[in-house]
């Protein structure tokens, strides 16, 4: 499907995943309504006993997800597939419920079984871009740091961008570029949306989820 940008006049295939009532136009950044019947794509909802997953209709439209704490584990609330390995994924949430520097929320993205990786927040004003393998955290790429570019506290909203083109990633948060890196484990796969509660329960809330194909 194709919109039409009533700012700047731009046309750009719609973003792929839960891209509520807007999607953004590639050309000026603008809001271009989409209608809801078209605005969830090819994603799938994440099940697990400790994690619970709902499409609320808002306002605004979101993707809620509970997940107990003690456990020790990164949930999957939600995956976008098919596979991809260029790719600009925007995602906004807010972290609703838990200590804030105990709740991670974020993404994974080029995730296979055999790895993926990263890009996560807390409410605390730190966030970090990690490697995994297989099911297991292997490593920091960017370890946990504070920027002034993240809103703190609970209840916040926050916009995580990843564009990835062959090796080379850019992380941004808020449209403030926080890291660029190169890095070559991981070649395609699917996008995740994650939520990780520490020792306390967690509540996210995730009200924009654009995937597409990074463009040169």
């Amino acid at each position: 499907m194709t919109l039409a940008c009533s700012t700047c006049g731009a046309t750009f295939p719609k973003a792929s995943a839960y891209a509520p009532e807007v999607d953004l136009c590639t050309g000026c950044g603008a809001a271009v309504p989409v209608e809801a019947s078209v605005a969830e794509d090819r994603l799938l909802l994440g099940s697990h006993p400790d994690l619970r997953v709902s499409m609320v209709d808002g306002p605004p439209r979101h993707i809620d997800a509970w997940a107990r704490g003690g456990k020790k584990l990164d949930y999957w609330v939600a995956t976008q597939g098919p596979d991809r390995d260029d790719i600009d994924v925007r995602l906004t949430l807010r972290i609703q419920q838990g200590t804030p520097d105990k709740v991670a929320a974020g993404m994974t993205f080029r995730a296979t079984e055999a790895g993926a990786y990263g890009f996560r927040i807390d409410a605390n004003g730190a966030f970090q871009i990690c490697h995994w393998a297989g099911g297991t955290l292997e490593s920091s790429l960017v370890a946990w740091r504070q920027t002034g570019a993240l809103r703190k506290g609970l209840g916040k909203h926050n916009q995580l961008r990843v564009v990835m083109r062959g090796v080379h990633m850019r992380a941004f948060v808020n449209d403030v570029l926080v890291a660029s890196l190169h890095d070559a484990r991981h070649t395609a796969g699917v996008v995740r949306i994650t939520v990780e509660p520490d020792d306390v329960d967690a509540h996210v809330a995730y009200t924009q989820f654009l995937v597409r194909d990074a463009s040169e």
